[in-house]
Parts: C-alpha cells; structure tokens; sequence
C-alpha cells in the first residue's frame, strides 16, 4: 500500500523549514512555564496554567510541524500540489506563531484583547491551509488510505478550530460561559480528529518506509480511518442532541482506536527488516507504549467518573500529548529533516554528504534519552507536583536539543552546497 512518492513536487526548502525550525522555541516556553508555575499546571486540568501549557504544546509546538508536514507530504506522497507555497508559507507562518503566542498569553491573564487576537490570526491561517489543502486533496488523481485519512484529518483541524474558537468567545464573555461545555468536543476533534487521523495517514506511509516494516494491511488502514471519521461525526451529532451517554462513548471509541492503532504498529516494527534498534524507532516505540497505556485509563477515567479525584485526566493528557504525540514528531523530524536537505543536496551537487551526517544516531539517541526522561517526570508531576520543575527542565532541555540539531543538520547542508562540485543534469 505504499504510496508512489513524486519528488519532483516538493515546495521550496524553506516552505516547510520555517515551521519545524519554529516548534522547539515552543517547547522551550511550556518547559519555563512548568518550571514557574508547575503546582498551578498539575493542580487540574482546567486551571489557566494547565490550559496554557496545553496550547503552547499543542497550537505551538504540534500544529507548526503538523503544518510544516502538510506542505511537505501533500505534494510528494498524495500529489496535492499546494497554490503558491512560497505565498502561502509567508502568511501562514507568522499568523500561526503569533496566533499560538497571543492564545497561551490570553489563558495567562493577558485579557480579551489576547484572545481576539489569537482568534483573528489562528483563523487567518487555518482557513488559508484548510482552503488550499482541501483544494489540493480534492482535485488529485491519488488515492488510497494515506490520501483519504489527509482528507478527513484536514476536515477535523476546521472542526476542532472552530469548537476553538467558540470557546475562546466563550472564555472572553462574547459567547454565553453554557458554550464551554463543547471542550470535550474541541478535545476529541483536535486529538482524536485531526492529530490522531493525522498521524495514522502519515504512518501509513513513513512507517514502512523509514522504520523498514512490511505495509499496513490495506482493510486495517481504511477501517481505522473510517470508523474515527464516522465516531467523530455519530458522537457529535450524539452529544449535540443531548444523549448523556455520548460524551463517554466517543471518548471510550478513540481509546479503542488509539490501542489498535497502537498494538498493529508494535506488530509491524518487530517484522522490521532492519534489527538495529535507531533513535527513530525508539521514539515511535514509546509513543505507541504510550497510546496502549492511555487506553485503558481513558476508559477508567469515563466509566468510573475519575476516582483519582482529578489525577487521572491530566496523566491521560501527559501519555497522549508527551509520550504519544511529541515522541513520534520527534522521531519523524529525525528522519523527515535530514532527509529533505539530503534531497535538495542531491539536485545541486554530485556527492552529498549521507543523511548520517546531518544529524548523527549519537545526537538522537541523547535526545531520545533527554524525552524519555521528560516523559517520565511529567508522570511523576501528576501525583508529586515538585517534579514539575524537573519537567519543565527537560522539556526546555528537549526544545533546546532540537534546535541545535536541526540548526546543526542546516549547517552541514550549507557547507556541503557551498564547496561541492555542482550535480550533472540529466540529458
């Protein structure tokens, strides 16, 4: 199932650089705000604190490689060519890092003004990469599981943004405080929705190809994608006409999936033809160890009503944010970075310098450790809220390693154009 790769489309080096260069400055601010203020971010979930390092992680950090990587993959694997992407980078870059500022300054106290502003720019550059990837989803000629899953994970980023933005009118007295109760909805749509549907499309496609795993089964990817798309929707519309019930079945239903998601990844990375256990697999390892661990718990938390007194949904959040998500975009920038400057590389010189170079396995893996033991600190944090200063300081720690490791795989890409013998054209 693998899907045919067209090179050739790729945007423009800096297109999708600006925003995985722009991630870690992200989680270099949520790492200080656990440092300042950790007790207040594990006192509950809904605390400001909490709700700010939620979105410094989640609008911040997430969403910029999550948009950087739609302007690298839609053109090269589902042939979903971008208009302008020079044009569109420019205007969606800065209105999404400065929208994802303004939005953590507005949870901090920074007033309505924040929130409007985060609103207005947030907005402005999810309908820009809403319009022009739906746009190029729906006129190429591809198809297939990783094509229909980025159809449907770019339809639940307009879903979860807008439930966004109805809370955020909400938070700032525009809209009535009754409009705050569609948080659960904002939280299954961004997560389950569009991350979760977003990194199964891309896991169809990278998994086999950089983890050197057999494929997916092809009914195993399209039911997955299916049935989160029809569970989104159904639970919805559910939840909207007042069935009590439906809060929690649509929560015990992305558990679900998230496990199978989960245990056939496992499966499929011990039938890997490389034995060499690398940074990249080890990231995924955890992140899937993690998705498998949040499951049940999920599970608990909605059908024993949270007997932890609070404790149960913040280290729900922590396996699915930090060890879930941020481990695979880790492990993905790994191999996606270096891989698009070695490509670039390739068409100006003769003999580019191996993807090894550019960021070395050594580099990785101490990063690798450095994650796993923020990971484990925030776990800590959720019953010892002291350990949140340790956290914090590896999650800066984190943001800071990465960085200077992109910063350094540039270096090397630089160097090696600046002084090598020009590649010999075709014909």
């Amino acid at each position: 199932m693998a899907a045919e790769l067209s090179f050739e489309q790729a945007p423009p080096l800096s297109v999708p650089l600006r925003f995985f260069f722009t991630a870690p400055l992200f989680a270099l601010a949520a790492g200080l705000l656990l440092v300042l203020r950790g007790d207040a971010v594990f006192a509950s979930r809904w605390t400001p604190e909490a709700l700010a390092l939620t979105h410094l992680l989640t609008v911040g950090m997430m969403l910029q490689v999550m948009v950087g990587a739609l302007f690298q993959v839609l053109p090269v694997a589902a042939g979903a060519n971008l208009w302008r992407p020079r044009v569109l980078a420019a205007l969606v870059h800065p209105a999404l890092t400065l929208g994802g500022i303004a939005l953590a300054a507005g949870f901090l106290g920074a007033g309505a003004l924040a929130f409007h502003a985060a609103i207005a720019l947030l907005g402005t550059a999810l309908v820009a990469v809403f319009a022009c990837a739906s746009a190029g989803l729906w006129h190429t000629p591809a198809l297939g599981p990783t094509v229909w899953g980025l159809r449907a994970a770019v339809v639940a980023l307009a879903v979860a943004a807008a439930l966004g933005f109805a809370l955020a009118l909400a938070r700032n007295g525009v809209l009535e405080p009754a409009w705050l109760a569609l948080s659960a909805l904002h939280q299954g749509w961004a997560l389950g929705g569009w991350a979760g549907l977003l990194l199964a499309a891309v896991a169809w496609l990278v998994v086999p190809m950089f983890l050197l795993t057999p494929s997916y089964p092809a009914w195993f990817a399209r039911a997955l994608s299916i049935g989160v798309a029809v569970l989104m929707v159904a639970g919805s519309a559910l939840w909207l006409s007042g069935w009590q019930s439906a809060e929690a079945a649509l929560a015990i239903g992305l558990a679900l999936a998230a496990a199978a998601f989960a245990a056939a990844t496992l499966a499929l990375q011990r039938r890997r033809r490389r034995k060499v256990a690398d940074a990249c697999l080890r990231f995924w390892q955890l992140a899937m160890a993690s998705l498998a661990a949040l499951a049940p718990l999920l599970a608990w938390d909605v059908a024993a009503g949270d007997p932890t007194g609070g404790a149960l949904p913040v280290l729900v959040g922590v396996l699915a944010l930090a060890g879930g998500f941020l481990s695979v975009m880790l492990g993905m920038l790994y191999k996606i970075v270096p891989f698009i400057l070695w490509l670039h590389l390739r068409r100006r010189i003769s003999r580019p310098p191996a993807m090894t170079r550019l960021v070395t396995e050594g580099r990785q893996l101490l990063h690798f450790r450095l994650h796993l033991a923020g990971v484990a600190a925030l776990l800590v944090a959720v019953w010892l809220p002291l350990a949140a200063i340790a956290a914090g300081v590896l999650l800066a720690l984190s943001g800071g390693l990465l960085a200077a490791n992109l910063g350094g795989a540039l270096k090397v890409y630089l160097a090696a154009g600046a002084g090598a013998e020009p590649a010999r054209q075709p014909g």
